[in-house]
């Protein structure tokens, strides 16, 4: 690490100087007479900063800043939070990468065929806007603040794995009473950890898929003291800002199922169907995804605009709203227990 930023300092060194020099300015042009000559330093160095913030990773600047004294670490960490209130970070990779914008949909919105799986498998895709901005944290430790959202490797934008939304989903499940230990979520999720018994392993029936935000901004949090009820250490978080729009795509495949009797196979898919309905309007709506869910973060907006697709005679289902997709189940489910 320590050979790495001495590598990426020495590409900004003259950049360093002028900034260690003008920061002197500032500090030595007191009084009223100096006003202008401050000024003029003042505006150097915010331009100064924004240089550096653009020339190499601001993290490695900020650490080399921090440990040496050269300059003032702190002003070039709020110079870049300032600049990164709201960012799309999708055109900064358009321009390095003019194919990453197909390669992005694909997957963003990936298409399943669902021919080639086992009857009555399903898939719900659906596209929504965030109604509180989304928080999660990241793997990268080597950062300008400490508290990163999530990004992917090959893309560089927020994301939610999809470990998560199997996390977050469950939970969800799991605050409406819907414990580890009852059949149906063993069903969708595979079995709970600790498992000894080889007859109680089970693979989860839900495959999930990772989703894509192309914004990204700050939260500021500040923790208020109990006593004097006021905060004075306000800690950055980098989030999804509120009204970013992502695609989430579940797939639901009841492989056990195979050779089995169709009748119970029916009445297993529309159990499950109907939970896995609730559980996600209630994980958006209610519970929330991500991290500081219990502050309300991480809440999408109740329109929405999906499809439900499943293979029993090519049925595919619209929806607008979370309380419309609990109506289009309480439909297909009827159809299914007709068959």
């Amino acid at each position: 690490m320590r050979d790495y930023i001495s590598h990426e300092v020495q590409e900004i060194s003259k950049l360093l100087d002028d900034l260690e020099r003008q920061e002197r300015i500032v500090r030595e042009s007191r009084g009223p007479e100096n006003r202008t000559k401050r000024n003029e330093a003042e505006q150097k160095t915010r331009s100064i900063r924004e240089q550096l913030l653009t020339a190499v990773p601001p993290a490695a600047t900020y650490e080399f800043l921090d440990a040496t004294k050269r300059a003032d670490a702190i002003s070039l960490r709020t110079t870049w939070q300032e600049k990164n209130r709201r960012v799309d970070c999708l055109q900064p990779l358009l321009k390095n990468w003019k194919e990453a914008r197909s390669y992005l949909n694909t997957f963003a919105a990936p298409t399943i065929d669902l021919s080639i799986l086992p009857a009555y498998s399903f898939a719900i895709q659906l596209t929504f806007r965030l109604a509180q901005p989304y928080i999660s944290r990241d793997e990268q430790s080597f950062y300008i603040i400490d508290n990163p959202v999530r990004k992917d490797k090959l893309f560089g934008l927020p994301y939610v794995a999809s470990t998560s939304w199997k996390g977050s989903l469950r939970s969800a499940l799991w605050h409406s009473e819907h414990k580890d230990n009852d059949e149906a979520i063993r069903r969708l999720f595979g079995n709970e950890k600790n498992v000894e018994e080889d007859a109680k392993f089970h693979a989860g029936r839900l495959q999930f898929f990772p989703t894509f935000f192309t914004m990204k901004s700050l939260e500021v949090i500040n923790p208020q003291d109990r006593e004097h009820r006021a905060g004075t250490d306000p800690i950055a978080f980098e989030s999804v800002p509120e009204g970013s729009e992502g695609t989430f795509t579940l797939l639901y495949v009841p492989f056990d199922r195979v050779g089995a009797d169709e009748k119970e196979t029916r009445k297993q898919v529309g159990q499950d169907l109907g939970l896995v309905a609730q559980g996600i309007q209630a994980m958006f709506t209610i519970y929330g995804f991500g991290a500081k869910t219990s502050s309300g973060f991480g809440l999408a907006r109740e329109s929405v605009k999906g499809t439900l697709n499943m293979r029993t005679e090519n049925r595919s289902e619209q929806f607008g709203s979370f309380g419309q997709l609990t109506t289009t189940v309480e439909q297909l489910n009827a159809i299914l227990m007709k068959e």
